[in-house]
This record gives structure tokens, C-alpha cells and sequence, in this order.
């Protein structure tokens, strides 16, 4: 419970979105009472998630079914973002020993099958034979994907990591700088052109955590996550290693 103390407290920040955690027999409930009673219609900031489609275990929250599509939907929709963004996520994702490439969904908003049309942003791991990358992707106003990858290794799965990813949209005028972090540790960063964030026009692919399987698009893996937070600010990246 002590090494996820500063995401609790950082859940009170006046610039949180949105903070996920698994309510297990009241523990992190009690931690945090002003983040109030579990809430189905998602309108809360703070979600305590016991949904039908997602398991709670003492380490986090994950698909119940692999064979079925768990997304967790929440009240978060960043279609037509103009402004500075953090995503971090401390996120288990297994591996596979199979040729596949497997897709591991942090935090995205949109459709993986749609393309750049029917998605606002994604921040995934790609996991395949020897190239394992952390990446992070925009969709901006023309449904053209900006962003970056960073490298990982094997090593960096079956076990728990926290992945971050800022999308600096003020600093620079006419830019936008995306920074992806693992553990506190930058691994990749790039500069683009300003863009608001794609529109999609299926409003119910909005606000979706996706701690998926999907049965229809076997690439799409599941992820077991400890907690999930967005901030309407650009953390600095000694802000980031704060988190455990």
C-alpha cells in the first residue's frame, strides 16, 4: 500500500482528470474518502472500479474475461484537446511467446481497428519478436497520427512498470512536444506541429482505459493496471519518479 501513497495524494490535485484505482475490501476506498462511493455512470473524477467486466485483485484491475472486449469507460473525452496532457499508468504486461504482434493499451480514446479516423490519442506498448517499443500517438484535427516510440526490452514485461506520456501543447508556439518516461526515465520525445485532437464521431469510443483482450482482434492484449491517472498538465519529470 506505501508505494502507491503519492498517487493517492496526487489524486487530490486541483489538475487530476481522472484517477483509477481497484477497490479492494475498502482499503484504498478508506485511503481516500473524498473520491466518494463507486459510481457506474463514471461522472466521479475518482472511480473506484468493480464493474462486470473487469476483475479486482490486491495488485490491480484486468480483464475478467480474455476472450472478451473489457474496455473501462469513464467520463474522460478529449476530442479536440487544445491543451497540455500527462497520462501515467503502473501497468503489468504479460508476455507471449508466440509471432504475434500484441498491443498493449494503456490509455487510449478510440477504435484500434478504425485507424487514425476513429481515434483521438493512444498510448500502448507493442510487444513482437524482438522489437518492443512504448509508444505514444496524437491524432490531430486532420486524423493524422503524431508522435513517437521508445525502445524497450523483454525484460520490461511481467512485471509492473509505471509508463507516462506528455503532451506539451503551450511551451512552444506552433508545436507540440510529446515525451514518453518508463519508471521515471525519459525514452523518447519528439516535436510536432500544433494540432487540436481528432473528433471521432462515435462518441461511445470516448473515455476508454483499455485494460482489454479482444476476442476479434487477437493482437489487442490484456493488461493487469495498479492505478491510471491524466492530469490537465504537463508533469515534470521529477514530478514523474515521485510515483512508485
Amino acid at each position: 500500500m506505501a508505494m502507491i501513497d503519492h498517487a493517492i495524494r496526487a489524486a487530490n490535485r486541483s489538475d487530476c482528470l481522472l484517477a483509477l484505482f481497484p477497490y479492494q475490501n475498502g482499503a484504498l476506498f478508506n485511503a481516500l474518502p473524498s473520491a466518494g462511493a463507486f459510481d457506474r455512470s463514471w461522472q466521479n473524477t475518482n472511480c473506484w472500479l468493480t464493474p462486470d467486466n473487469i476483475q479486482v485483485a490486491p495488485q490491480g484491475f484486468s480483464a475478467l474475461d480474455p476472450t472478451q472486449l473489457a474496455g473501462i469507460k469513464t467520463h474522460l473525452d478529449l476530442r479536440n484537446n487544445q491543451t497540455g496532457k500527462t497520462f501515467i499508468v503502473k501497468a503489468f504486461c504479460p508476455s507471449h511467446s508466440d509471432s504475434d504482434l500484441h498491443i498493449h493499451a494503456l490509455i487510449t480514446q478510440g477504435s484500434h481497428s478504425g485507424g487514425a479516423s476513429l481515434q483521438t490519442f493512444q498510448f500502448v506498448i507493442w510487444e513482437r519478436p524482438g522489437d518492443f517499443k512504448l509508444r505514444g500517438y496524437i491524432v490531430n484535427s486532420n486524423a493524422a497520427f503524431a508522435g513517437t516510440a521508445g525502445n524497450l526490452s523483454a525484460a520490461d514485461f511481467d512485471s509492473f512498470h509505471i509508463f507516462a506520456m506528455t503532451v506539451d501543447m503551450e511551451s512552444r508556439p506552433g508545436k507540440m512536444l510529446i515525451k514518453l518516461y518508463k519508471d521515471g526515465q525519459l525514452q523518447a520525445s519528439t516535436t510536432q506541429v500544433y494540432s487540436p485532437w481528432n473528433s471521432p464521431v462515435d462518441g461511445s469510443l470516448t473515455g476508454n482505459l483499455a485494460v482489454r483482450q479482444d476476442s476479434d482482434q487477437k493482437y489487442v492484449a490484456g493488461n493487469t493496471v495498479q492505478w491510471a491517472m491524466v492530469f490537465d498538465s504537463v508533469l515534470t519529470q521529477s514530478e514523474l519518479q515521485l510515483f512508485r
